[in-house]
Order: C-alpha cells, then sequence, then structure tokens
C-alpha cells in the first residue's frame, strides 16, 4: 500500500473586485478497491458557503458560493489518499466491446471515434 498526498491550488486575480457566481468543485478522489481518502483539506477564499452532494458518477462535488465580491479567489486542497495495489487484469487481452453485425452502427456513433482498438463484430450465421 501507498499513500498519497495530492495538492492542489488555483488562484484567479482580477484588476478589481468581482462577484462571483457558485462555482462547482470536483477535488476528491472517488474511493473504491484501490483507494480510500484518509483526510482532505479545502481553503477557499475570500468568506464562502459550501454545500457537498454527489453527481451520478459518484463523484463527490463541493458548490461553493463566494458571500462577498474580490478581486482574488484562491482555491486550495490537499487530499492523502490511501493506495493498494489495483485488481490484476484478467490475461493479456485488452478488453473487447462485441456488437452484433445486425445491430445498426448508428446506435453507437460515438464508438469508433473513442474507443476504436475495441470495436469487434460478429456475424449471425
Amino acid at each position: 500500500m501507498s499513500r498519497l498526498r495530492i495538492i492542489h491550488e488555483t488562484i484567479y486575480s482580477y484588476k478589481e473586485a468581482v462577484r462571483f457566481g457558485p462555482h462547482r468543485l470536483v477535488l476528491r478522489p472517488r474511493e473504491g478497491h484501490d483507494a480510500r481518502v484518509e483526510e482532505m483539506r479545502l481553503e477557499i477564499s475570500p468568506e464562502f458557503e459550501l454545500e457537498w452532494s454527489r453527481d451520478l458518477f459518484g463523484n463527490s462535488v463541493a458548490t461553493v458560493h463566494i458571500l462577498s465580491p474580490a478581486d482574488q479567489l484562491r482555491i486550495r486542497s490537499e487530499v492523502v489518499l490511501q493506495q493498494t495495489a489495483p485488481f490484476p487484469l484478467r490475461g493479456s487481452r485488452p478488453a473487447m466491446l462485441v456488437i452484433p453485425s445486425s445491430s445498426p452502427i448508428w446506435n453507437w456513433p460515438w464508438l469508433p471515434l473513442t474507443w476504436p482498438q475495441l470495436i469487434q463484430t460478429t456475424s449471425s450465421q
């Protein structure tokens, strides 16, 4: 097992004070079989309010509401992650997506552009 410390800092500077709309932050790694968040620290300035939620993919999402105008916005995230060895791959063959040749390819118009190496067609006989 290994411990990872991830630090991310973003600073926006403006010529004069500006008002801020809500900011959506996705800074927390998603936990799974091979990773667990041990600690997370989030520093934001100026003064703010924070709401946590999860998106459809299980990611933690922070919505930040900045409470006053400012000429600088600073967001700093620090995460300590415990990582175990990932699951071993079964065999040395890459994953394969099998699409029957009777199925129209326009059902998956994004597929050839996204994962051309995964396409394998089958013939129905």
